[in-house]
């Protein structure tokens, strides 16, 4: 404060806790099974699931197309017309589900996103509490 010289009256201060997030670390599973089987028992929820690298979004939205889920995919290898479209469908709930790389999320304000599921590790601690922070928008 004193270096860039804020007076008293103007400091803030708050933490990070959310206390309407829950995380839940899930260990020595069948990957595919367990997504599956999490997205069945949660069918009538808005939901992100992120994936490291664009491929295995690709992978992740065909194996869940083929479980009939209402998703979509979001990734820098899709055109703008395609990006754009998933997106919009997804923030006015035509889809239920997307898959998508980090690209996606940014700016991004639904409050009706009741998980986030990260089916990669993200690259940094940043990336990880950016996306994890897509859920509980509304309290």
């Amino acid at each position: 404060k004193r270096l860039l010289k804020i007076p008293d009256g103007n400091h803030i201060q708050t933490g990070f806790e959310r206390e309407n997030l829950r995380f839940q670390v899930v260990k020595d599973q069948k990957k595919e099974q367990y997504l599956v089987e999490y997205l069945k028992i949660n069918k009538n929820q808005s939901g992100i699931i992120y994936a490291a690298t664009r491929k295995e979004v690709d992978r992740i939205y065909h194996l869940l197309k083929k479980f009939g889920f209402s998703i979509g995919r979001y990734h820098g290898g899709l055109n703008e017309n395609e990006r754009t479209a998933m997106q919009e469908a997804f923030l006015y709930d035509r889809l239920q589900l997307i898959v998508a790389t980090n690209a996606f999320g940014m700016g991004i304000n639904k409050s009706n996103v009741r998980f986030v599921i990260h089916y990669q590790i993200p690259g940094s601690l940043e990336a990880y509490y950016q996306e994890a922070g897509r859920a509980g928008r509304d309290g």
